[in-house]
């Protein structure tokens, strides 16, 4: 009886003691995630190069480029390189920056955020929801699959982003297609998107080739700035809404996101 008294009197105790240190447990684990979470850097522009992967030729270029995408289609896409993701998972990370920054506009939720991990080897292309039809999670895997990750893998960084944005600026405009039967190959590994990027490549080699020769007349023309505004001009030829463009400052303007898109590494 004397035990069973003891025991019924420390048993509550003993209890109330464990619950208060799991709960004490569980609120350190929750502050050390809450502590140890990347933070979503502030919007610089169109093109934040945080890992240092663009030439500031290119940066101005792209950005160029963007703005003119934005003011031609009303889309806003945006470019985020980072260093690492400190443990964080991609789509998680990637999905709290585009809320955040609230890209493309809150009537339209026509934003599209370019992720590059470049420590963990991923890229993620993050799509707002009034994208998704238009730039599926399908045509987004075969853009990262097809004419990212191949240049990413050769080390060339650069090449790979700039072919990515002006892909996903073509299909948002309309100026690129990527059809079932291309998604279908890509997705086998049948390398279904290659002919339409090829394209894109050719025209950037052509454009390249005349744009070194108009330099040396003096003339002073980028391979990048030229294709990226012939791009532009024929989007433009056909019309479009328009949103801020190239001049003051820039931020997102309020779009939602909710997980569409597409990820890959190498």
């Amino acid at each position: 009886m004397i035990i069973r008294g003891i025991s019924a009197k420390k048993g509550p105790d003993f209890h109330r003691r464990s619950l208060g240190m799991g709960g004490v447990i569980l609120i350190l684990v929750l502050l050390g995630t809450a502590v140890s979470a990347l933070e979503v850097p502030p919007l610089q522009g169109r093109v934040n190069d945080n890992a240092g992967l663009l030439s500031q030729t290119s940066i101005n270029e792209l950005e160029s480029y963007l703005a003119g995408l934005e003011s031609a289609s009303g889309a806003q896409v945006v470019l985020l390189t980072i260093p690492s993701l400190s443990g964080e998972n991609l789509e998680s990370y990637s999905l709290r920056v585009a809320e955040k920054w609230g890209l493309g506009g809150k009537e339209n939720d026509n934003g599209v955020l370019l992720l590059v991990a470049l420590n963990e080897r991923e890229v993620r292309i993050e799509v707002g929801y009034g994208l998704e039809s238009t730039l599926t999670d399908a045509k987004s895997g075969v853009i990262i699959r097809d004419i990212m990750i191949p240049e990413f893998r050769k080390g060339s960084y650069s090449e790979g982003i700039v072919a990515g944005l002006a892909a996903i600026g073509g299909v948002v405009s309309g100026d690129l297609a990527i059809t079932a039967k291309q998604i279908e190959n890509s997705e086998r590994g049948a390398g279904g998107g290659v002919p339409i990027f090829a394209i894109i490549f050719l025209a950037v080699f052509i454009i390249g080739i005349f744009g070194r020769r108009g330099r040396r007349r003096g003339r002073g023309v980028s391979p990048l700035g030229a294709f990226f505004v012939g791009s532009m001009l024929g989007s433009m030829s056909r019309g479009g809404s328009t949103s801020r463009g190239f001049g003051g400052g820039f931020s997102g303007g309020g779009g939602g996101f909710g997980g569409g898109g597409a990820s890959g590494g190498w």
